[in-house]
């Protein structure tokens, strides 16, 4: 049995919880879900654009700060949020596009689910 991460245990958990994220070559953005509201319209534009790249992604994968570090890719701009994370951080890249930063979450199992 193979552990994957669940897009709806995922995109559920994000809307309950705030996150950190990052697409390639942008700024590191937080979710707001217990107001749902911005103060910058491209903050806005930002979490749903992430939301929906996880929903239409094609991989997820749990990485460790050393694999994005030394990613094949360095230049792709994760270095900075990645040394900003805490050791107890989950970090989650998406398809090599995107980064989620989810924090000091004590049971990340809720997130993954068994594939045959």
């Amino acid at each position: 049995m193979a552990t994957t991460i669940s897009r709806q245990r995922l995109l559920a958990y994000i809307e309950k919880e705030q996150i950190a994220f990052q697409f390639v070559d942008g700024l590191i953005t937080f979710t707001q879900p217990e107001t749902s509201m911005y103060d910058d319209e491209h903050d806005e534009a930002e979490v749903n654009d992430m939301k929906h790249a996880i929903k239409h992604s094609q991989s997820m994968k749990v990485v460790r700060p050393e694999d994005v570090i030394g990613y094949s890719n360095s230049h792709i701009g994760f270095n900075e949020f990645v040394r900003w994370s805490q050791p107890k951080d989950l970090l989650v890249l998406v398809d090599d596009c995107l980064l989620l930063c989810l924090p000091n979450y004590e049971n990340y199992n809720e997130l993954f689910k068994e594939v045959a």
